[in-house]
């Protein structure tokens, strides 16, 4: 098997695992989203809250 050969394999196996992985990444998890959303909304409810006096 000649060099450049190997390379080519090598470069497949290795895109072929990162589309896999990409793949695995985004897929949509509705708890995720629902507990992302959670934790955005009270964030931003404590930087008013802590911004309130500032105005």
């Amino acid at each position: 098997m000649s060099k450049t050969k190997r390379i080519g394999q090598k470069i497949k196996r290795n895109a072929r695992i990162s589309k896999y992985i990409i793949y695995k990444e985004t897929l949509v998890d509705y708890r995720e989203k629902f507990w992302s959303f959670i934790g955005a909304f009270t964030g931003i409810g404590l930087i008013a809250l802590f911004n309130r006096n500032t105005y």
